[in-house]
């Protein structure tokens, strides 16, 4: 069975859309939710989906684009559910400290009491690693997720073609975190579907 992989967070620019697409179709990529593009479109049988950034301090009511809207949050500060906020937003993007340091756990049981799915960046954590930084933050949220508490999707977060890798290698960064091989597929496959979906694009799988 060949899976069908979603990259639910890239951040390649616009002008290496071309060069993007061909590097995913090579790795059997079917969906990438990109934040420069203005509206939904197809090339090479890659499906291209635009994602809106949300900040707490933004009206999220005026976003009437039809796009996947993300809270971006690094600290605790930024992580502001209000309902304001969510009635509006499809995932949150964690990052920054909420990866790094787990005292922040308050911040992560409110994302699983909300509900709301979670988006992690492979390349960010992949720059920690490097660093050797700790991800006990990351690994709290992973443990939620693995009980079955919280949805998470990793994408790519790829700033640049480069950062661009194929699925198994983020399949086994699930791994090395600790992730079981189910989770970690899911996280890959089903729960970026599930994520798109519920920001009105049904037709993603």
């Amino acid at each position: 069975m060949r899976f069908k992989y979603v990259d639910v967070s890239n951040k390649t620019p616009p002008s290496l859309l071309n060069q993007l697409v061909e590097k995913a179709s090579n790795y059997a990529y079917s969906v990438i939710v990109l934040r420069d593009i203005p509206d939904f479109r197809t090339l090479s049988d890659v499906k291209l989906i635009p994602c809106t950034i949300v900040s707490y301090d933004e009206v999220p009511q005026a976003i009437k684009s039809k796009s996947l809207k993300v809270l971006s949050a690094r600290t605790p500060d930024e992580l502001k559910l209000s309902n304001r906020v969510l009635k509006v937003l499809n995932a949150v993007e964690v990052g920054g400290r909420l990866l790094t340091d787990s005292k922040f756990r308050k911040s992560y049981v409110k994302l699983v009491n909300v509900g709301v799915p979670v988006i992690i960046n492979a390349s960010e954590v992949l720059d920690l690693i490097s660093s050797g930084r700790d991800l006990s933050g990351l690994r709290v949220l992973l443990s939620f997720y693995e009980r079955s508490r919280i949805t998470i999707a990793l994408g790519s977060g790829a700033r640049n073609l480069n950062e661009v890798h194929h699925p198994i290698v983020y399949y086994a960064l699930l791994l090395e975190l600790g992730l079981s091989e189910v989770k970690a597929l899911s996280a890959l496959t089903t729960n970026p579907v599930s994520i798109l979906r519920g920001a009105g694009f049904d037709w993603v799988a």
